[in-house]
């Protein structure tokens, strides 16, 4: 839920700057500059929004909020992130 239907930005990334100006977020990326609304983004801290990355961050969030929910047994994570149809990463961490 907190990622379904936002702007993913990467926070981490050398070639954007981003900047909160009141209520919005503001891209800028060579010489263009996108504006969006606040409540519609969420920066995450990665430096790339690839299928591939985001698998991975998924499965650490996972991960953490397992543990801090005192699950145990768990013996191995997998994430499976769909860019479409027929194009998805996996991200398979033994645990």
């Amino acid at each position: 839920d907190r990622l379904d239907h936002r702007v993913l930005l990467a926070r981490d990334n050398p070639w954007l700057t981003l900047a909160e100006e009141g209520r919005s977020i503001i891209v800028r990326y060579r010489e263009k500059t996108y504006t969006f609304p606040r409540e519609d983004v969420v920066m995450l801290p990665l430096p790339n929004t690839t299928a591939e990355m985001l698998a991975e961050w998924i499965g650490s969030e996972l991960e953490t909020a397992l543990c801090e929910r005192g699950v145990q047994g768990l013996t191995a994570l997998e994430v499976e992130v769909e860019e479409s149809y027929g194009q998805s990463a996996f991200c398979r961490k033994e645990v």
